[in-house]
């Protein structure tokens, strides 16, 4: 999927507009992002960006800030032999569980980027 799931699936033709206050972007691996679990313990709430990287990928973007809250990423799901990509919702997900979705996008499985949906707070 790669670069071409914004211009396949995302805002770019006008009709799947993101809602105001939610930002998607693609970012090659490493993303540039110190994340953080917004309500560690037995029940998760996803997590927060605390920190951009200067100079990494996310910064470069200049669609990341800090206190965005990741609320959905790309992963690959395995069924047997095959895998495919989807964009999963992590709102609920543990901290382990979000860097394990991210981590999965790799070249082994043709991806060359991870897409990161956000909802920023103001």
């Amino acid at each position: 999927m790669g670069h071409m799931y914004e211009g396949k699936y995302g805002p770019a033709d006008g009709i799947n507009e993101l809602p105001d206050g939610i930002v998607e972007v693609a970012l090659p691996t490493p993303l540039g992002i110190n994340f953080e679990e917004i309500n560690p313990g037995p029940y998760p709430k996803g997590m927060t960006v605390i920190g951009v990287v200067p100079g990494g990928n996310a910064e470069r973007s200049g669609k990341v800030q800090e206190g965005d809250d990741l609320i959905a990423v790309t992963g690959i799901k395995m069924s047997g032999a095959k895998f495919e990509r989807q964009l999963f919702d992590c709102t609920q997900w543990d901290f382990d569980t979000c860097v394990e979705a991210i981590k999965s996008n790799t070249e082994e499985f043709k991806c060359n980027d991870v897409i990161l949906r956000f909802r920023r707070k103001s």
